[in-house]
């Protein structure tokens, strides 16, 4: 399923903090969001997810524009997973996930087989099956990343938004994430700040600078030296990875004499 953005404007305070933007996901794509913190990502997503209302510009999730859709049926068919997702209530890791099944059920529709079947799978996918008991609050920044994500991904969306899903995680586990990510095969937009991560793991990138749109193409395109320093103010050295082929980003800090 494809994901548009038209023109979109969104201001806070008189401020434009997402300021004439325009994108388009086309199905099964995993597109990177980049940008320093303050760049608009966040808000761009919770446009694009329905959680914003725009001051101008359309969103549109398939063959309609999101404003023309239920909650519902954008739930059914959108999810996303933001970056600091929690909640007050005692729940356990088994009850957040089940969540994510509340588009499909009705008043009149009870649990069934197939909901619980969704539910273990997901955990097993994110590797939480041993601590589907243990409690929200007993877990780590990284635990909870990781059942949101389940969370997500029980609501059996055609596109997946997320925002910083690599932080609060070890290496390994922001390695195993996005790899599940790109093995779901669904229309995702990733926000992200490890520009090494993005290039191997998104399609296309888009980067966000002052709430505008500055760069969009393949990794290969994007990231430039002159961009990464021009966006980041860092000096950088982009090369081919030997091992994977994949563009390698390196940061040269200004250092003093050894």
């Amino acid at each position: 399923m494809s994901l548009e953005g038209h023109e979109l404007r969104w201001m806070k305070h008189q401020t434009p903090i997402v300021d004439d933007v325009t994108l388009t996901v086309q199905p099964h794509e995993t597109l990177g969001l980049l940008g320093p913190n303050g760049s608009g990502k966040s808000s761009l997503l919770q446009l694009l997810a329905s959680l914003r209302t725009p001051d101008t510009g359309r969103v549109r999730l398939g063959d309609m524009p999101l404003r023309h859709q239920s909650r519902r049926r954008i739930a059914r068919r959108l999810a996303l997973v933001e970056q600091h997702a929690t909640t007050e209530a005692d729940l356990c890791v088994e009850e957040v996930v089940q969540l994510g099944r509340t588009p499909h059920r009705g008043p009149l529709r009870p649990w069934q087989p197939e909901d619980e079947r969704i539910i273990r799978q997901v955990l097993e996918r994110v590797g939480l099956a041993g601590m589907r008991r243990r409690r929200w609050h007993t877990l780590s920044g990284g635990e909870r990343q990781r059942v949101q994500l389940a969370r997500a991904m029980a609501q059996q969306p055609e596109v997946l938004l997320l925002d910083e899903p690599t932080n609060h995680l070890d290496i390994q586990h922001q390695l195993d994430l996005l790899a599940l990510i790109r093995r779901l095969a669904l229309t995702s937009v990733i926000a992200l700040h490890d520009l090494n991560l993005a290039a191997m793991f998104c399609d296309r990138l888009i980067v966000m600078h002052r709430g505008q749109l500055v760069a969009e193409g393949t990794p290969a395109t994007v990231l430039t030296p002159a961009l990464i320093h021009e966006v980041y103010g860092v000096t950088a050295v982009v090369e081919r990875s030997p091992h994977h082929g994949r563009l390698q980003v390196h940061y040269l800090p200004d250092l003093p004499p050894a």
